[in-house]
């Protein structure tokens, strides 16, 4: 089933490449160069590429009414909502001639269909050049990644940035 939705993603990108091409319209890409988060923890990572993509996007550090919109206007990432087995999250993937793009499973609360998009956000934004799939995990087993540790974080600090519920929370 995975497979399934993998190659159905690789069909809709290359019917959206093909759409752009007829229309003669470029890729509306505002991919930032990668960040690195070697050496750093996981945390602050996040908080400050959160903070610093905010800032590029125009997002201030109030509520994102719509960050599919976001992504794909601003960004240039193609967002799909599919149907994907219930513990498969969603998935990203980039190559140079389609761009990025990412998966959603469809099945799932737009609430966590908003934090997947933002975690999958996070891949993007530091590991452009792998694909990687979010599954999920009832308690992680073992030592979870810096990279998973720094895409939670990531979604978080993105989604609902301290500032911004500071702020609420004194007014």
């Amino acid at each position: 089933q995975l497979e399934d939705a993998i190659r159905t993603v690789e069909r809709y990108a290359e019917d959206y490449r093909e759409l752009e091409r007829r229309a003669g319209v470029a890729p509306g890409h505002g991919y930032p160069t990668p960040y690195s988060i070697d050496g750093v923890s996981s945390t602050a990572a996040a908080t400050e590429i959160a903070s610093t993509e905010r800032n590029r996007l125009g997002l201030g550090d109030g509520p994102i009414a719509n960050l599919r919109d976001v992504l794909e206007t601003n960004v240039g990432i193609r967002v799909f909502f599919i149907d994907l087995p219930s513990r498969i999250e969603g998935f990203f993937a980039f190559t140079p001639e389609t761009g990025a793009c990412i998966a959603v499973n469809a099945k799932h609360p737009v609430e966590r269909q908003q934090w997947t998009m933002a975690h999958e956000f996070a891949h993007f934004l530091t590991r452009r050049l792998i694909a990687e799939i979010t599954v999920a995990k009832a308690r992680p087993q073992g030592r979870v990644p810096q990279h998973e540790r720094f895409a939670e974080s990531f979604a978080g600090e993105f989604m609902m940035p301290a500032s911004g519920l500071t702020r609420d929370f004194n007014a």
